[in-house]
């Protein structure tokens, strides 16, 4: 079912102070005899020119690529930040942008380990923050589509147990349904959804993530595992911006100092005009954040401040269908098999949760 309620899990603290994994935690002095290992992250990503056939790959911890389409507007736009930090921090932020016949994916994986070498059980906590995200489709005549999927899982030994995920799918069939959803079902903070003629979009604010881990006995070490996948796909022809049928997707996870260095945070900072567009909006790190091991009964972080209010675009253009492009037989197929795959996994996830 399509998720239409305006949640808005508002806060009135102030921003919140960056805390380095490594200190330790005044809440349990056994926890400073916790080693947390400094976390690993990789990214691979792909994209594809449905138009021209270009198809490219990458692995690098930050990205941005653009296709120019008809008449110098971009056609497709990957985006992506994502460092670790020596202080045991991380960030990740995925921005892809499909605007004409074209495809991206990216998938960021992370892992740290936790090991107790205290003679107690430990029962710990892991907070961290969901960046503010979008997910976004405008158009009817072309197969496109956008989906996120994102989970935390903690692992020991052969055995894993999924903490946390959350998933969104939007696309141009009106007769499957649009969503984001998530394992607590608690809907992300300012949540807000909006439907228009041929427009559909989700978009929500910044978002605690408070996951209670499995007990730690003396001894043992776990590992804590992050998955986050993006992919966005369009199959039209982009003549005008405002107008042009596409897709979008903006999700991400700070942790600790994800807001340090503007040099990393550049291609999610600029200007946009007011109001926002549905299709090709620059998200930013969000700048005041939590991110800890503590025990399970530490108080919580400081609430948020307040999520920014729901975006209105009722004011675009209509959308410009007449255009739209039909990819070649080739790219058809994969269109069709990368859908597929995306509805059945999701609808799984779904289903086995049910």
């Amino acid at each position: 079912m399509r998720t239409s309620t305006t949640g808005a899990r508002a806060a009135t603290a102030a921003k919140l102070a960056m805390a380095l994994l490594a200190l330790p935690v005044t809440a349990s002095p056994a926890l400073a005899q916790l080693t947390i290992s400094a976390p690993t992250m990789t990214t691979n990503g792909s994209f594809r020119d449905f138009t021209t056939g270009e198809l490219q790959f990458f692995s690098l911890d930050n990205k941005e690529l653009t296709i120019t389409g008809t008449g110098g507007l971009p056609r497709l736009t990957v985006g992506l930040n994502s460092f670790t930090t020596p202080g045991g921090g991380f960030f990740f932020l995925h921005n892809l942008v499909a605007q004409g016949a074209g495809e991206a994916n990216m998938t960021t994986n992370l892992s740290f380990t936790i090991t107790n070498n205290t003679s107690d059980v430990q029962f710990l906590r892991f907070d961290s923050l969901i960046t503010p995200g979008h997910i976004a489709v405008q158009g009817r005549a072309s197969a496109n589509l956008a989906l996120f999927r994102f989970a935390v899982d903690q692992i020991v030994g052969s055995n894993t147990r999924t903490l946390y995920w959350a998933n969104g799918y939007v696309d141009t069939d009106s007769g499957l349904p649009d969503f984001v959803e998530t394992s607590d079902n608690v809907e992300f903070s300012g949540f807000s959804s909006y439907s228009g003629p041929d427009r559909v979009a989700f978009d929500w604010g910044a978002t605690p993530l408070n996951l209670a881990l499995n007990p730690i006995f003396p001894g043992q070490t776990h590992r804590l595992r992050y998955t986050s996948t993006t992919n966005a796909s369009g199959g039209g022809v982009c003549l005008t911006l405002l107008g042009c049928e596409g897709v979008q997707v903006a999700f991400g996870d700070p942790r600790n100092d994800g807001s340090v260095g503007a040099l990393r945070v550049a291609a999610f900072n600029a200007p946009q005009p007011a109001p926002p567009p549905l299709i090709g909006r620059a998200f930013g790190p969000y700048e005041g954040f939590f991110a800890q091991i503590v025990s399970q009964g530490a108080p919580l972080p400081p609430a948020l401040p307040p999520p920014p209010p729901a975006p209105d675009y009722s004011w675009l253009p209509p959308v410009d269908s007449t255009a739209g492009g039909i990819p070649e037989p080739a790219s058809w197929l994969m269109l069709i098999t990368g859908f597929g795959m995306a509805g059945v996994m999701l609808r799984r996830q779904r289903r086995a949760v049910a």
